[in-house]
């Protein structure tokens, strides 16, 4: 019979706790947010995103909303608010007018991160529930294992047993096993003998008489006593 392939529990894979993977996602994401930064500087001048229809902020947020979910989304928005020019309120310009233009973008990037987040985060813990489940089963399965090969050795050592004709392979439990009679010497079945263990009894001789003749033996022998 095939052998079951037992494996450990701890060589399983585990799924990645949620504080590694929400750190994993927002130093990823925080990581490209200063690199888009940094080659503004460098490349174009301050300010020169902020002028343009859709800041490359989008992209990261976008990731990290649909890959990690709503924590990291979020988190990420604040980052990219932070790290965004803020132009300087020019001369004339309401001040109240002036914020509620520059903070269009970053509501924008908030509402879209808690609808992305939000959708994420259910697919994300339907994921961790059916991880949990697979660990449920390889635990039964690994159960059953050790089962199968526990009865797979008590059969082998059945068979052996049967096959090497061991005392009491093949006997049923409260009933002993019974030796075979030993023949006789010259060739007999067995000994003639009497249960008892004495000599054979002596053969008694056949009457060859008619029943006549048996018959007349009594009454001679009563006529002769009278």
């Amino acid at each position: 019979m095939t052998r079951p392939v037992q494996t450990l529990t701890s060589d399983l894979p585990r799924p990645p706790a949620a504080t590694d993977s929400f750190l994993r996602g927002f130093v990823g994401s925080a990581v490209l947010l200063l690199a888009i930064d940094l080659s503004e500087r460098l490349l174009f001048g301050e300010g020169y995103f902020s002028s343009l229809s859709w800041h490359p902020f989008w992209i990261v947020i976008l990731l990290a909303a649909v890959q990690h979910g709503l924590f990291v989304g979020l988190s990420v928005v604040g980052l990219a608010t932070l790290l965004m020019d803020w132009p300087t309120r020019p001369v004339g310009v309401d001040i109240t007018e002036h914020y509620g233009d520059i903070a269009t973008v970053p509501a924008q990037w908030l509402v879209i991160a808690l609808l992305i987040g939000l959708y994420r985060q259910q697919q994300l813990a339907r994921e961790r529930r059916i991880i949990l489940e697979r660990d449920r089963l390889r635990e039964v399965n690994l159960v059953l294992a050790g089962e199968i090969h526990r009865l797979d050795a008590f059969v082998a050592r059945a068979e052996l047993a049967a096959a090497t004709g061991m005392p009491g392979a093949g006997a049923t439990p409260g009933h002993p096993v019974l030796a075979p009679v030993p023949e006789d010497a010259d060739g007999g079945d067995r000994d003639d003998r009497d249960p008892g263990g004495s000599e054979p009894a002596p053969e008694v001789p056949e009457d060859d008489r008619l029943p006549a003749d048996r018959a007349a033996v009594p009454h001679a022998a009563q006529a002769a006593r009278g």
